[in-house]
């Protein structure tokens, strides 16, 4: 169940937010606020429905006047919390948390509500604490009170301002209890009902489609299987068929494997016959066109071994030739290119001589048209021409510029004059304008005077008009009327004056003064008497207080030694520091706490040594790491830059192909195969210096290629697929075989080719080196050349690149090699950082415990303290119990109660009897009221309509004004009509004469203007062809144009002689050309020779090869007859092959058929169609039933929910009963209730609305409206007490704000007598609580009166909250709380 305890308010409304909080501890079953108006005990009202809800009171600016204003204490920002501990409906314990914020910004406040927080504990006692956002939270706390919202907002925690809500208009009314009754959750609910219900229904209706749909699709797949097996029946059949056909095929090809054995020997033979007798036939005819191609063939005399030797020898004598032919080529090349430089200078000395005469010929049009256009100024503009010139085409140049001067003065005395001219015209403009103004003031200034007195007219007019409609709204009053009036308020007047001069007006205020005195004093007797009752009772009660004060604190020692025990065994290691702990000793358990408060204090210090060298480590490993991050970023960076320095076509792969090339080079020409520029096969080791030095000495030294001497690490090169000398010297018997034709050798053969080698590489004797020098001369010496200084220049553009991968491959390897050691120290540091992480996680495990032990030690020592102080009470109770020997007049307690009942009686008698004086008061006063009513209404309807006698007469005097003022207007108006006319006809004439001016001048102005812009435009176009003309004779154009005319006739004659030269050459090298081509031609004559010879010796042997393959076809035997087997059988494979295609058709077309058929089961319609069929009609009934179930339940929810409102509604009008007749004193009203009626008809739709009406005698009416402020504010109490009780069965909690607002005494006092019964008979609810605020104290002694005389199981509240604003530490006042005993109100 749940219920208050605990309440702390800061910074909220006038509570400070700077000190220290405010706190309330309610009691049970009751807790009194009291203080006065404006000191803040609305405010804690409003802290609890904040906290529990989350609402905020009306009227609080979107939250920011909710908190103290910043600008009330000085502060841009103030923070503010409500703490909360409550028991939630479960029992425990949990603490409510809510902050808020306000900023003060330069034109506004920001408020800020601040995440909540829930305190509690779990299931295994931990204390738990959870961070939510304001929404999570509002609806969180609620359930976990069991109270609907609107019920803790409107009912449990209702604010002053809303109290009553209850008599508010019907639509609030509705949407409060609606709120309350939760309506709008079970309408919502109805609703879903009726919509999954048409859901279903139409579900239903698809579902019954789907089933018929179904059933036709399984009828037809039915039909589908019976075809399936069927067509599986014929398919076995043609399978049999088919196995019989393979048998007797594979009988045949058995036979005609065995015939086709001996037939592919016999035609094997014939293929081979065949193909040879082929050869030969090409063999012969290739022989016979190479004879006739031949220019001399040689007889049989000349062997192919002689004419090798003529095609040696005449290989040499070409070579001489061409070596000839190419010197002339090469001077022929030379002169082409001389020519060709010549011809290109020519062609641009030409292209230079086209633009020089282009200018020229510019030139000569710019001089004729700068004559034509001083023509045409002369023409135009009537100019004399210079002294001395004849016509414009005699001008000489002295002659243009004097002319050019002339006409820039004839352009400043034109622009003169136009100026002159418009000055003149703007002149004489003016002063017809000036005219004309005059003119349009003086008929402005008649307008504007006919304008006001036309004004004047209208407003007159109106006027008129407004009055005449006045006298016709007015009902005409004569003057006797306005005197009988006047007459009949004199005498209502005398009626009230006798009224109040009676003197029970001054009586009955005198009486209902003395009958309060009398209360005063009977109130003082009273108190008395209960003081006397107290203090007996007290006396009388010592001993029993003293026993069960004993028996508490037994049972409470008992208890605190088994949580002693308790809190050993949770915690073993303090089970020492417990061991010394008694529970009837609190200084053993102050020493305990005291000693876990230095453990703490230690434990504290150790983590925060602790964290500091974690941080200390931390920052060590975060450097190493951010290091390491940097050195592997630029490990990524320089490794990119090498892969980029050596990707494929880099600079650095070029000096690689380089190197491998000579690398290649070297090994070929070198005995040992080895490299001395490159000697690794790794040629990243190259030394790119190394390479350049090698290339550059080969190149000094080889630039002559022609006088290469042939030495032994050439003809190694040359001769190297000829021989092997080192097997040679050795005289291995493995490797004597020609190297060409892999002949083997014997030692004689081995010498004499040994001994030709020697002499080939002998310079003086070998004949291979004149060929070698020959051709190197021909074409090896300039290529050569060309590739070394590609190679040169390819090592030298790529040298940086080289070196930068050097660099990069250096810094790469320090790179890596820092790596490796960071991350060796940072596994270190790491390691230590774990370490450090595992010591802090120990301390603050034990430093947990131990907060979780000092929190419990506390706990036990607050317990064993709250003992000692019993102990101390019952002994000074009992010391007090010896001394004490009460005086009590000699009267008993049951006197005292009879006495006070006396006084009671007494009291209620003249309460009485001043509430009947009051009524007579009152009736009086309604009597006098109804006189001074009636007089002042008799005083008002004289004045009216002596008001409206002179109002009448007023304006008719003002009509008659009107009309002559506006007769006067009229005769002004036709005035000035008649002076306007001739001004009018003046400005029109003034207004042409303008028009015909400004035309005459503008054209004179465009004339002169023109001329002067057609004078300027032709003077321009004269300077700038002028200009041209000077320029031209500056730059000396003429003589540059003589001088190139005779640099293009020498270059001329230069091309001339280079194509003599040329010509003179051309016999030398057709001469030498044709004696290569013959030579040429002799040498294929040679070759072709060469070729037939060879082509006949192969036809003999092709021929042998044919005569040995027939004898061997000759000797096979049963040729024709394995051929007659082997014809047979592969007709009888024919017509079997046919008739099982046949087979094969008929089996592909019944397998088709079958996978159509499947398929077509396999369709989406077909496919498991006896589960979907199935699964569909269950679907249909199940569904059919869902609609049938969902209609019930409609039905018997929306009947369930009718009778639970109608049995709420019931209770709550029966407590409201109850609550009314003994709280309401008057008479008027008998009883209230709420009446609520049903606004829909549909039970989906089903509404309820609500009014209060109150009986009077046997008449109901509705309350609103009808019923004065204190019955309003009772009304309202009642029902929200009817309402609490009924709907707060979880939460026996009522908070009460300013209840006794416009209440008389007697309905004070009933409401006093309510409230001690309620809580008298729910005292026993161990979770009912009701906490009133309240200003009046007079209300808070009947309630404690009351209160001590109900009978019951309760206790009296020992002390009670007063609330006062007192000045702070800054001299601003702040809202406190203070305890104040119960004895002391």
């Amino acid at each position: 169940m749940a219920s208050l305890q605990k309440l702390s308010i800061r910074g909220i409304r006038a509570f400070s937010p700077d000190d220290e909080e405010q706190v309330i501890e309610f009691c049970y079953p009751l807790t009194i606020i009291v203080g006065m108006n404006g000191c803040g005990k609305t405010t804690i009202i409003e802290s609890l429905k904040y906290a529990v809800t989350g609402s905020l009171p009306p009227g609080v600016k979107s939250g920011s006047s909710f908190v103290h204003d910043p600008k009330a204490c000085g502060a841009q920002t103030v923070k503010a919390n409500v703490k909360l501990r409550l028991t939630n409906r479960a029992g425990k314990t949990m603490v409510v948390i809510r902050s808020l914020e306000v900023t003060q910004k330069a034109k506004s406040i920001v408020f800020k509500q601040l995440d909540g927080v829930i305190k509690t504990t779990d299931a295994k006692g931990q204390k738990v604490s959870m961070s939510h956002k304001c929404g999570e939270l509002d609806k969180q706390i609620p359930e976990l009170i069991g109270v609907n919202k609107s019920i803790l907002e409107h009912v449990v925690f209702c604010h002053q301002e809303d109290s009553s809500w209850p008599l508010q208009e019907g639509a609030v009314l509705k949407k409060r209890f609606d709120e309350i009754f939760d309506s709008a959750r079970y309408a919502k609910a109805l609703d879903a009902c009726k919509k999954t219900k048409k859901l279903y229904a139409e579900k239903v209706k698809d579902l019954k489609a789907d089933v018929a749909g179904f059933t036709a699709h399984s009828q037809a797949a039915e039909g589908f299987r019976e075809e399936v097996e069927s067509a599986e029946t014929k398919l076995k059949e043609y399978e049999q068929q088919k196995t019989d056909i393979k048998v007797q095929e594979a009988r045949l090809q058995k036979e005609n494997d065995e015939a086709s054995s001996i037939l592919e020997q016999s035609n094997s033979l014939e293929d081979d016959i065949e193909k040879n007798e082929s050869e030969i036939t090409q063999m012969l005819k290739l022989a016979k066109s190479k004879k006739e191609m031949m220019d001399t063939c040689f007889d049989d005399s000349v062997d192919v071994t002689a004419l090798n030797e003529m095609l040696n020898k005449f290989d040499l004598e070409v070579a001489e030739k061409q070596e000839t032919y190419k010197t002339l080529r090469n001077d022929e090349s030379k002169l082409k290119l001389a020519i060709c430089s010549d011809r290109d200078e020519q062609q641009s000395l030409t292209s230079k001589l086209g633009g020089l005469e282009a200018i020229e010929l510019n030139h000569r049009k710019t001089i004729k048209m700068r004559t034509q256009t001083v023509a045409q100024m002369v023409k135009s503009f009537d100019l004399p021409l210079p002294r001395g010139a004849t016509d414009e085409s005699s001008l000489t140049d002295k002659q243009h510029e004097a002319f050019y001067k002339s006409l820039e003065t004839k352009r400043t005395s034109m622009a003169k004059d136009l100026a002159s001219l418009k000055a003149k015209n703007k002149s004489a403009e003016d002063k017809i304008q000036s005219d004309i103004g005059d003119l349009k003031s003086k008929q402005s200034n008649i307008e504007h005077v006919q304008k006001t007195n036309d004004a004047e007219v209208f407003k007159s007019n109106t006027e008129l008009l407004s009055i005449q409609q006045k006298i016709s709204s007015i009902t005409r009053i004569s003057k006797s009327e306005v005197d009988n009036a006047v007459k009949d308020a004199a005498t209502f007047t005398s009626e009230r004056d006798g009224l109040q001069k009676s003197p029970r007006l001054n009586d009955i205020p005198n009486e209902i003064k003395t009958s309060e005195d009398k209360v005063h004093s009977i109130s003082s007797s009273i108190d008395v008497i209960n003081e006397n009752l107290t203090e007996m009772r007290r006396f009388s009660d010592q001993e029993s207080a003293i026993e069960i004060l004993n028996e508490q604190i037994k049972k409470e020692e008992e208890n605190l030694e088994t949580e002693v025990h308790e809190l050993a065994s949770r915690y073993p290691a303090f089970e020492e520091d417990l061991s010394s702990v008694s529970a009837d000793n609190l200084k053993s358990l102050e020493d305990c706490a005291s000693a876990t408060h230095n453990k703490q204090q230690t434990n504290k210090d150790e983590e925060k040594s602790a964290a500091n060298k974690i941080k200390s480590k931390q920052k060590e490993v975060t450097e190493i790491d951010a290091l390491q991050k940097h050195n592997k970023k630029q490990l990524q960076a320089l490794e990119k830059k090498q892969s980029n320095l050596t990707k494929k076509n880099s600079k650095i792969d070029k000096i690689l192909k380089i190197a491998g090339e000579i690398r290649a080079e070297e090994i070929d020409i070198s005995e040992e195969h080895e490299s001395t520029t490159v000697p690794s096969d790794d040629l990243t080791k190259a030394d790119p210096q190394l390479l350049l030095e090698s290339l550059n000495t080969e190149k000094e030294e080889g630039t002559d290629f022609g006088s290469l001497e042939v030495n032994g690490l050439m003809i190694p090169k040359l001769l190297r697929n000829l021989m092997d000398s080192r097997a040679l010297d050795d005289n291995d018997e493995l490797e004597r075989k020609c190297p060409c034709c892999m002949r083997s050798l014997d030692n004689v053969e081995v010498k004499v080719f040994y001994d030709t080698i020697k002499e080939l590489k002998n310079p003086e004797t070998s004949p291979l080196l004149p060929l070698i020098r020959s051709k190197a001369n021909q074409n090896t010496n300039e290529d050569r050349i060309k590739i070394i200084d590609d190679r040169i220049d390819t090592i030298n553009s790529s040298m940086a690149d080289w070196n930068e991968n050097i660099r990069v491959q250096a810094e790469i390897k320090t790179l890596k090699e820092s790596i490796a050691t960071s991350e060796e120290e940072y596994e270190l540091k790491k390691s230590e950082l774990d370490s450090e992480n595992s010591k802090l996680a120990t301390l603050q495990s034990d430093g947990s415990d131990l907060a979780e032990f000092s929190v419990d030690l506390h706990k036990l020592r607050d317990d064993a303290t709250r003992i000692d102080k019993k102990k101390k009470e019952v002994k000074s109770k009992a010391t007090n119990l010896s001394n004490l020997n009460p005086n009590s007049g000699g009267k008993s307690v049951s006197d005292l109660e009879k006495e006070l009942k006396k006084h009671s009686d007494d009291k209620d008698k003249i309460m009485k009897e001043i509430q009947d004086k009051n009524k007579e008061m009152s009736r009086i006063n309604k009597q006098l009221s109804t006189a001074s009513s009636r007089a002042t209404n008799a005083e008002k309807n004289a004045q009216e309509k002596r008001e409206i006698y002179d109002k009448f007469i007023t304006l008719e005097e003002r009509r008659k004004a009107l009309r002559e003022s506006i007769q006067a207007h009229n005769d002004k108006t036709q005035q000035l009509k008649e002076e306007e006319v001739p001004v009018r006809q003046q400005l029109k004439k003034v207004e042409a004469d303008m028009l015909r001016h400004r035309d005459s001048s503008n054209s004179q102005e465009e004339v002169a203007n023109d001329d002067c812009n057609k004078f300027t435009t032709n003077l321009d176009s004269l300077k700038k062809l002028h200009n041209s003309i000077d320029n031209y004779n500056k730059n000396n154009q003429a003589s540059n144009l003589t001088s190139l005319k005779k640099e293009i006739i020498d270059v001329g004659k230069k091309i001339k002689e280079g194509e003599s030269s040329l010509e003179e050459l051309q016999p030398l090298i057709d001469k030498a050309k044709g004696v290569i081509n013959e030579q040429t031609r002799h040498k294929k004559n040679i070759e072709s020779n060469i070729s037939y010879r060879e082509n006949l010796d192969e036809v003999e042997v092709l021929k042998a090869e044919v005569a040995t393959l027939k004898d061997e076809y000759d000797s096979i035997e049963g040729a024709d007859e394995a051929r007659e087997i082997y014809t047979a059988n592969e007709a009888k494979q024919t017509k079997l092959s046919q008739t099982l295609s046949k087979i094969e058709g008929k089996f592909e077309m019944v397998t088709a058929e079958i996978k159509r058929l499947k398929s077509k089961l396999n369709e989406k319609n077909y496919k498991n169609i006896d589960d979907s069929s199935r699964n569909a009609m269950i679907a249909y009934e199940t569904t059919t039933i869902a609609v049938l179930d969902i209609d019930r339940y409609m039905t018997a929810l929306d009947k369930a929910l009718l009778k639970f409102h109608g049995m709420k509604i019931a209770d709550i009008n029966k407590i409201i009963r109850e609550l009314w007749t003994l709280t309401y004193k008057g008479e008027d009203i008998t009883n209230i209730r709420i009446v609520s009626g049903e606004e829909g008809k549909a039970s989906s739709a089903r509404s309820y609305n609500y009014r209060v009406v109150m009986s009077k005698g046997n008449t109901e009416m509705d309350m609103r409206g009808r019923c004065s402020a204190g019955q309003r504010v009772l009304a309202s109490i009642v029902i929200r007490l009817a309402l609490a009780e009924t709907f707060c069965i979880a939460c026996g909690v009522m908070t009460l704000d300013e209840p006794t607002t416009n209440l008389d005494y007697e309905n004070k006092k009933g409401l006093a007598i309510a409230l001690a019964q309620i809580i008298a008979i729910r005292a026993s609810q161990h979770n009912f609580q009701i906490i009133v605020i309240t200003h009046d104290e007079d209300f808070v002694s009947m309630l404690k009166n009351e209160l001590s005389s109900q009978q019951g199981n309760f206790s009296m509240p020992e002390k009670y909250y007063f609330v006062s604003r007192k000045e702070g530490g800054d001299g601003r006042h702040y809202s406190k709380i203070e305890q104040i005993d119960w004895d002391e109100l």
